[in-house]
């Protein structure tokens, strides 16, 4: 059987096709599609099957996330980045990043990892206060080879006695009245999901510690766009503030620097 009577024989279903990129080791994109469709398909039906069945989300089944083209390792319990975080990284990409760095709410150390590749220059700390996600973060970083600090602690204790120059940021930021796929709550930790204030606490916080430290340069959050209209009324004559959207027009990163 080829690649394309594959997918047709399953309605070339994104399920299909995400199925595809993750079991094939020559096919990982549409691209590679279109080049290798007429191609035998290089794993069992079998699997394939049993994996299309299952309802589970593919990168639960498979244990495994693609993010900026790499493949991380994701274990239970501990949240699933999503494809619009990637914009974290394309933010920082083409910037000279130096000094230490931390990326807070760590999960499975997607974003960290990805920028300690991209920036050898930086000392780099990864924070969660889960012990999955830190178990996750450590298999990650000797998957890819990455030396930096793993440390398990609520953020705002630890930045009130550390400081860092780059400070990238994932936080829970669904508020509890918020609307929100009940499948999302099957697989991702609600630690990693929901935060008081409508979602607003965590940025409370870290907007209070930044204004009272003097030692950061750059700090990158995700946030939601149902935030929008809060993030327009921080003013600090001291910072520059960009508001990024991502491909639905919606917002989805801060971009904070001094």
């Amino acid at each position: 059987m080829t690649f394309q009577e594959l997918l047709f024989k399953f309605n070339f279903s994104k399920k299909a096709y995400d199925l595809t990129f993750h079991l094939s080791k020559k096919i990982k994109n549409t691209l590679d599609y279109l080049t290798y469709k007429n191609c035998k398909i290089d794993f069992s039906l079998e699997e394939f099957k049993l994996l299309f069945e299952d309802p589970k989300p593919i990168e639960r089944l498979l244990k495994k996330v693609y993010f900026c083209n790499q493949e991380f390792t994701l274990i239970d319990n501990v949240f699933c980045p999503r494809n619009e975080t990637e914009l974290i990284i394309e933010i920082l990409e083409k910037k000279h990043l130096t000094g230490k760095y931390i990326d807070i709410c760590a999960g499975t150390g997607v974003i960290g990892i990805t920028l300690l590749k991209q920036h050898k220059e930086l000392q780099g700390t990864l924070l969660d206060i889960s012990n999955k996600a830190i178990e996750n973060i450590n298999i990650n970083l000797k998957k890819h080879r990455i030396n930096a600090k793993v440390i398990q602690e609520d953020w705002f204790e630890h930045l009130t006695n550390n400081s860092y120059q780059i400070i990238t940021a994932n936080f829970p930021y669904v508020g509890k009245k918020d609307p929100i796929d009940k499948e999302i709550l099957k697989y991702d930790p609600p630690l990693a999901l929901f935060a008081e204030l409508d979602g607003w606490e965590h940025y409370e916080k870290m907007l209070n510690w930044m204004r009272n430290n003097s030692e950061w340069k750059i700090v990158v959050l995700e946030c939601s766009s149902l935030h929008e209209k809060k993030w327009q009324k921080i003013k600090h004559s001291e910072w520059k503030i960009e508001f990024i959207k991502d491909l639905n027009n919606l917002l989805r990163v801060v971009l904070i620097t001094r």
